[in-house]
Formats: structure tokens, sequence, C-alpha cells
């Protein structure tokens, strides 16, 4: 078995339920049981852990809920939520999805270290629902963004000869 990260396994978990709530009803066994077929059982310890873990932040977080209908509100089932449906909308981009959020930003330009650091923590803040921590780490990101092309421009308009303005 190959050895698998927890952005990865987030990945496949968020995959995994799409893919089932548009052609079945969801239990969380059979999500557990198709994403151990994706990842390839047996299970190690770690990865059960990380899978139910990440499963229930699916619910915590309110992408996942309880129950399939009111006749049949068990644990044993469960359904997307209305925000569970539109992170899968656009899962590739997502903040849920973390790695694949950062993916899509790196693909329009590729960010520095320190701004990629900052939106990392923005991603985990937006998913524990601390979103003024979030704010403030996409400020920080933006700013640390704005810094490096203050910086570009000035060295482009001395490499041109010209003076940078003061202010700049």
């Amino acid at each position: 078995m190959t050895t698998i990260n927890a952005g990865q396994l987030r990945n496949i978990v968020l995959e995994t339920v799409g893919e089932l709530a548009k052609k079945e009803k969801l239990t969380t066994g059979r999500i557990l049981a198709k994403v151990g077929e994706k990842i390839g059982l047996p299970f190690v310890r770690q990865h059960a852990e990380q899978l139910l873990t990440y499963l229930y932040e699916l619910f915590r977080t309110g992408h996942l809920s309880w129950g399939l209908n009111y006749e049949n509100p068990d644990p044993l089932w469960c359904h997307l939520t209305e925000k569970g449906r539109k992170a899968l909308e656009v899962f590739s981009r997502d903040p849920a999805n973390q790695a694949g959020y950062l993916n899509h930003v790196q693909k329009l330009k590729p960010v520095k270290p320190v701004a990629l650091s900052y939106l990392r923590e923005a991603l985990s803040t937006y998913n524990s629902d601390c979103f003024k921590a979030t704010a403030v780490m996409v400020g920080v990101a933006t700013e640390c963004i704005v810094l490096e092309l203050r910086d570009t421009l000035s060295k482009r308009m001395k490499d041109l000869g010209k003076s940078p303005s003061k202010h700049l």
C-alpha cells in the first residue's frame, strides 16, 4: 500500500462522497468502504483514524448531516447539505478541499512560500469555522503578494532607468 497524506485522504473522501451522492443514498459505512477500495485495504491504523476524523470533519463543518430523511434520521444514514453540494460543485477550488484550492491558486500564478504559508493557515481556520482569523490570514497573504508586486515593479522601473515613487 502506498503512503497517503492527510490532504490526499481529504480529497479522496470528498471525491467519494460526491460520486456516491450522485448515484445512491449515503451511509457512513458505504463512504468508508468506497474510500477503502480507492486507497487500498487493509488500512493501516493511522489511515483509518485519519479517515474517520476527516469524515467527522465533514459533519462538523456542515458539509454532511446525519439522516437520510425524516423517516430515517439515524446516524447510519447521512446526506449532503446545501453547503456540501455547493462545495462539490467547485470541488477543485473550494476551500474545504485545501489541496485543490492551493493547486488552483498556484496555477493562476506561483505564490511565494511566505504568502503560501498564510494561505494554508487561512484554509485551516476557514475549515474550523474561524472566519475572522481566516480574513486576517488572507489579508496577510494578500499583503505579502502586494509587497512582492511592489518590489518587482520598483526593480523593473529601475532597470528601465526610471525612478520609482518614494510612496511606492
